[in-house]
């Protein structure tokens, strides 16, 4: 994406994710538990950014649940974390 504001080729983008899940995780996180996010949900996380939400659903839903995050740049930030993934 020519000319993204928030691009992820900016030097400082994994610094700029840090602070929104710094800010905002710890309402999202309420809010999904409040949902009753457990064991055998399926979720999809659309817009996954750092992947702090990926992987606090992968948490809650453990080896019997399932979790998708789609983002517009994923695979480099998913490869640094220890969230298993599939391009596909």
């Amino acid at each position: 994406m020519a000319h993204y504001a928030l691009d992820d080729a900016w030097e400082q983008a994994r610094r700029r994710l840090a602070l929104l899940e710094q800010q905002l995780d710890p309402l999202t996180f309420q809010r999904l538990t409040a949902l009753g996010v457990t064991t055998r949900w399926r979720c999809l996380e659309v817009g996954g950014g750092g992947g702090s939400v990926v992987r606090w659903l992968c948490r809650q839903v453990g080896a019997t649940g399932h979790v998708t995050a789609t983002d517009l740049s994923t695979l480099p930030r998913l490869r640094s974390t220890s969230i298993s993934w599939s391009p596909w």
